[in-house]
């Protein structure tokens, strides 16, 4: 009987034992299951994450570039035979600002506030490129003038600086390889360090400017808001050029007062902000609307000579070719998602001349 108790003890015991270690590897299987299922759902969510952020990013691409698309399509509107900032096209927020497409929405703005900045607001519309000072264009020889006056009245040079960093634009930009009086061709580039080539073309960006003999990143910096790489052949239209624009093209001609550039540029811009509007380049008529139908006296005659100087020399006109603009889209569902192309549209041609994404 004792040894069948014994037996019995023994088989009871050897049954715990078992059931232990079953349950034992029953909860083990339990936790790496529950750990797997942490792993797959931290996985799947990261995915989703992912997921909705390539559609809020797809979104605000597909918005920035509905944004080009609408805003090339109104400048295709304006068929009048002159260009003004009175136009569709520059500073109508209805057309420009917040227009929801699908998931998104975007903004197209002449000049956008950076990161951070306070008290900045967009400029919505577009900008014309005719308003500004064409680089490309100094191998004309009034229109190095502008250029030189551009250098002196904004860029802070001397005169004779400044006709030495137009000559070397000139040299930059012409496709031959004869040096100007005061130029550089590959023979001064060659010397730098790195060494490099003159362009013998058209500058393709602002930001090359700084390559040029005689410029830095300074002069650019002061400049650079004035030039346009996308201009008509120097022809700046009066409609839409800046104060300041406008102040260096009575300069150009190199023969006058800076208060009589000033006196000009401000004749003009009062014209304009009176509602008026240049619809042509006419000598007669731009001389009796901006100093009437009476004799001139000396500082009208001085102003009008150098406004004579420009139209004899075709460096004004009233009729523009390109636009700029950035285009900024974003998600309906995300803010932060946000897409910038900046882009240069040539309305003659109807194509984008420069496209720029960030």
């Amino acid at each position: 009987m004792k040894r069948k108790a014994i037996a019995v003890r023994i088989l009871i015991m050897l049954s715990d034992r078992k059931t232990g270690s079953v349950a034992i590897l029953v909860a083990w299987v339990l936790l790496f299951l529950s750990m797997l299922a942490v792993a797959i759902a931290a996985h799947v969510s990261a995915n989703l994450s992912t997921a909705r952020l390539l559609e809020q990013r797809a979104a605000s691409q597909y918005a920035a570039q509905a944004g080009v698309v609408s805003a090339t399509a109104i400048v295709l509107t304006d068929t009048n035979d002159w260009d003004a900032l009175t136009e569709i096209w520059h500073g109508k927020k209805y057309y420009f600002e917040n227009i929801t497409i699908g998931e998104g929405v975007f903004s197209v703005a002449s000049s956008w506030p950076c990161a951070g900045s306070r008290g900045q607001e967009a400029e919505f519309g577009l900008a014309d490129e005719e308003g500004k000072v064409d680089v490309n264009a100094v191998t004309n020889a009034a229109a190095r003038g502008i250029v030189r006056s551009l250098l002196e009245r904004v860029g802070g040079l001397d005169r004779e600086h400044a006709v030495e960093v137009a000559d070397c634009i000139s040299d930059w930009v012409d496709t031959d390889d004869q040096l100007r009086e005061k130029g550089a061709e590959d023979g001064y580039y060659a010397g730098r360090s790195p060494r490099y080539s003159c362009r013998n073309g058209p500058v393709a960006r602002r930001e090359e400017l700084v390559l040029i003999k005689g410029m830095n990143s300074k002069i650019v910096a002061k400049i650079r808001r004035y030039v346009t790489t996308h201009g008509s052949g120097g022809s700046v239209n009066l409609n839409t050029a800046d104060p300041v624009v406008l102040a260096v093209l009575a300069g150009a001609s190199g023969a006058a007062e800076p208060s009589d550039c000033e006196a000009l540029a401000q004749r003009i811009l009062a014209f304009r902000e009176g509602g008026g509007v240049f619809t042509r380049i006419h000598k007669r008529e731009l001389k009796r609307v901006l100093f009437g139908k009476g004799r001139l006296g000396e500082g009208g005659k001085k102003e009008w000579r150098l406004l004579e100087w420009l139209i004899n020399h075709g460096m004004v006109g009233v009729k523009s070719r390109h636009f700029s603009g950035i285009s900024v889209g974003r998600s309906l569902r995300h803010s932060g998602a946000e897409r910038q192309i900046h882009f240069v549209y040539d309305r003659k041609k109807d194509a984008i001349r420069a496209w720029h994404e960030q």
